[in-house]
């Protein structure tokens, strides 16, 4: 392409510059005509040069019955025939401008097609690579805090410990489903494994269904309880206790009452299952654990489209 921009470039230049040629060529024989209209001597190395082209045209005409009426207008006809030339040179620079354009855009489609191509054969490889992300890991915090108050003093205190177990604890006991295939304590927080993306609507609505009904059950107007969940996908069940650590940078972003996902689970879902949830930017973190900027990453929200 860059090769066939230079070759267009170089013609028009030349035609730009046979026009200016033409131009000036028309204009000094005009002015010929009117110096010998006038019988002013010119010079003979002058005069040999218009002569030339005047005598070229003479010997056109010679013979014709108009010749003795228009050779006195030779130089006249000769700027003529390089107006004319001009016109045509112009009309020529048009339309190789125009091929140019034509061909640039002729090209950038065909840059664009290709581009698309690439695109699409990417994001379907890419989508082919997610398809075998077959372990979905659920990591669930529990947060309690007492209200303060200064109206009311309470002789019994509330060990938030206990209570923040107790809370753990029963969540863990009261959720099941088919489609889960483990579940267990990590350090505090609870968590839970499926293997069935195609069912894990049913997965996320059993465990926040059942993580509402336990928080509402142990609520009071002394305490407040919150909770923290994220959720990942990967492939290999060796990832597990990598996963869990990255879960567990992911409870401690703060974002209570949501459920939070990385990149990577908001792109399977929205390409293999697009039915399934919607997300929403929850802002960029560092889930890696580096401190080099590069390791920001954004994280969704996850709700979920349809009640399964």
């Amino acid at each position: 392409m860059k090769k066939s921009n230079e070759y267009f470039l170089k013609l028009k230049k030349t035609i730009n510059i046979l026009v200016c040629l033409c131009l000036l060529m028309s204009v000094l024989f005009f002015v010929y005509w009117l110096v010998i209209s006038m019988h002013i001597v010119i010079p003979p190395f002058i005069n040999a040069f218009f002569m030339f082209f005047n005598n070229m045209i003479e010997a056109a005409i010679k013979g014709s019955p108009v010749y003795d009426k228009l050779v006195i207008l030779i130089p006249i006809i000769v700027s003529f025939i390089f107006i004319i030339l001009t016109y045509a040179l112009n009309c020529l620079s048009t339309y190789v401008e125009t091929t140019h354009k034509q061909y640039i855009e002729y090209q950038n489609r065909q840059k664009k097609l290709l581009e698309q191509t690439i695109n699409n054969q990417l994001k379907q490889a890419f989508i082919t690579e997610l398809s075998n992300s077959n372990y979905i890991l659920v990591k669930l915090k529990i947060d309690v805090v007492e209200h303060e108050s200064y109206l009311h003093q309470y002789d019994d205190p509330i060990n938030l410990d206990i209570l923040k177990k107790k809370i753990t604890g029963e969540i863990l006991e009261r959720t099941s489903s088919p489609y889960i295939t483990d579940k267990g304590l990590d350090r505090t927080n609870v968590y839970f494994l499926t293997t069935s993306p195609a069912h894990s609507p049913e997965v996320f609505k059993v465990i926040v269904d059942n993580s509402i009904d336990v928080i509402g059950k142990n609520m009071t107007d002394r305490v407040n309880v919150n909770f923290f969940c994220g959720a990942e996908l990967y492939d290999m069940e060796q990832e597990t206790p990598e996963k869990l650590v990255t879960l567990e940078r992911i409870l401690n972003l703060g974002l209570q009452n949501r459920i939070i996902v990385p990149g990577r689970f908001k792109t399977y879902f929205s390409e293999l299952y697009p039915d399934f949830f919607t997300f929403k930017n929850a802002g960029e973190y560092n889930l890696v654990g580096t401190t080099y900027k590069s390791a920001y990453t954004s994280v969704y929200s996850l709700q979920r489209k349809k009640r399964f």
